[in-house]
């Protein structure tokens, strides 16, 4: 196998409960709570009724439950039907690095798994924390390029579910082979007007990586060199072969740690403007507002005001990964929940924005409301705000505030590994100002932020 498959496996097949560190055990304790309140609250959602009505065609040796039914099937169709639930409302965990994503989805393969062959708890925290871990330093290190987060979720779901499974250091070679190689998504899926498979494609990755768990307990082989081979990840990714370091364990944090929840159910580029909005509805009637300029890193604009569909969203999925949408929703419900995104509520009028855009470099994206006004300020293309010099922050990456700034709201948002720090003014980056006229205004700008806060 090559060096990444085996120090993959090895690390899977060694991590064991002891290992893991009081803060690391807790953490995963609150991140499975938080996950199961977010299939709680999706169970009546389509794409679960979906998800529901085609595992339970599927009948499994052993057999999995699905969460909040008496229903059992397979364990990898569990691990789909359970992601999907996980991930219909866009409330569970992120994390933020060179390439983000959820890596809570993994956890319904662990507990799958977990159900079908009858693991213990102590068992099914260490499988979560070497599937985050696996996870989380994907992300660190390998950029997406095109392709989906399912491609982290998947190798991190064959080794927690391999790890619950007992297989030895070459199976979980084997489980991580046949998940690369049969389950790197494309990224489309969360461009333009997106659909309800936005909330399902990692529920596919999942499936995918218990899958080939399944298949390589029993015996079945992956290629070799997935990663490192002639046509390979790596190649396929024009990235060289990463240099892994030391993983969680003996010292080293565990990247669990440094996970944030969301405090709304909407994408996590949009949980510092919708904070900020509510704190300001707080100190300013919304009747009075004349504008709200939104100024944010350039990765946030990129998913959520960039692009036509953004500003007049007519599905649940794209109004939640709209920064247009919930700023307006936010304003004159003074709440952002999952009744935000009731069809009805989606269509209504007084929430469409007109659309004036420029494109250029560093532009402001404006959209006239009935009575007032929403900016996005665009940054450049590495993410800093326009007009600004600086350090040049990593992808995705937001600027940070100087050290000692006090404002009148303060909205925690996510640690993004990499950030660097940079001065915040009226106008740039993280900040939502309003106007009653002219001569007066408010501003608010969002601090920088721990990994312990909701995000």
């Amino acid at each position: 196998m090559d060096a990444t498959t085996e120090f993959l496996s090895d690390y899977a097949h060694r991590l064991g409960y002891a290992d893991l560190s009081p803060e690391a055990v807790h953490q995963v304790k609150r991140t499975l709570v938080d996950t199961l309140g977010c299939a709680a609250g999706a169970f009546d959602g389509e794409p679960a009724a979906i998800a529901l009505r085609v595992a339970s065609r599927v009948q499994g040796d052993p057999p999995a439950r699905i969460l909040g039914s008496s229903q059992t099937t397979s364990t990898d169709f569990a691990a789909f039907a359970n992601t999907v639930l996980v991930r219909y409302l866009d409330c569970n965990d992120t994390y933020a690095a060179r390439g983000t994503g959820h890596p809570s989805d993994m956890i319904p393969a662990v507990l799958a798994a977990g159900d079908g062959h009858g693991a213990g708890g102590r068992a099914v925290i260490t499988a979560i924390a070497a599937a985050y871990e696996v996870f989380c330093r994907f992300a660190d290190r390998i950029p997406l390029k095109g392709w989906d987060q399912g491609m982290f979720a998947a190798i991190g779901a064959a080794c927690g579910a391999g790890k619950i499974l007992g297989l030895d250091q070459a199976a979980i070679g084997n489980a991580i082979s046949i998940a690369i190689t049969s389950g790197v998504p494309l990224g489309v899926t969360r461009i333009g007007e997106l659909s309800m498979w936005k909330g399902c494609a990692t529920a596919a990755a999942i499936r995918t990586g218990v899958f080939a768990a399944e298949l390589a307990a029993e015996g079945m082989t992956g290629p070799g060199h997935p990663f490192e081979g002639r046509d390979g990840l790596w190649q396929h990714l024009a990235v060289d072969a990463p240099k892994w370091e030391r993983f969680g364990g003996g010292g080293e944090p565990f990247s669990i740690i440094s996970t944030s929840f969301k405090a709304y159910p909407a994408v996590v580029h949009t949980q510092g403007p919708v904070g900020l909005v509510l704190e300001l509805r707080q100190q300013v009637e919304a009747a009075q507002i004349e504008s709200v300029r939104v100024a944010t890193y350039g990765e946030a604009v990129r998913r959520t005001a960039a692009e036509a569909e953004k500003w007049d969203p007519a599905t649940r999925e794209t109004a939640d990964h709209s920064i247009p949408y919930l700023v307006a929703a936010a304003f004159a419900d003074g709440a952002v929940t999952p009744a935000t995104f009731a069809p009805s509520r989606i269509q209504d009028p007084a929430l469409r924005p007109h659309q004036e855009a420029d494109r250029g470099r560093g532009a402001r994206v404006h959209a006239a409301l009935p009575g007032r006004s929403l900016h996005a300020r665009r940054g450049d293309d590495h993410g800093r705000a326009a007009g600004r010099g600086g350090d040049e922050p990593s992808e995705g990456a937001p600027p940070e505030p100087a050290d000692g700034w006090r404002g009148r709201a303060q909205v925690p948002g996510p640690r993004l590994r990499g950030a660097r720090s940079q001065g915040v003014r009226s106008g740039s980056g993280g900040g939502v100002e309003s106007g009653e006229g002219r001569d007066a205004r408010r501003t608010v700008r969002e601090p920088s932020a721990r990994a312990d806060h909701v995000a």
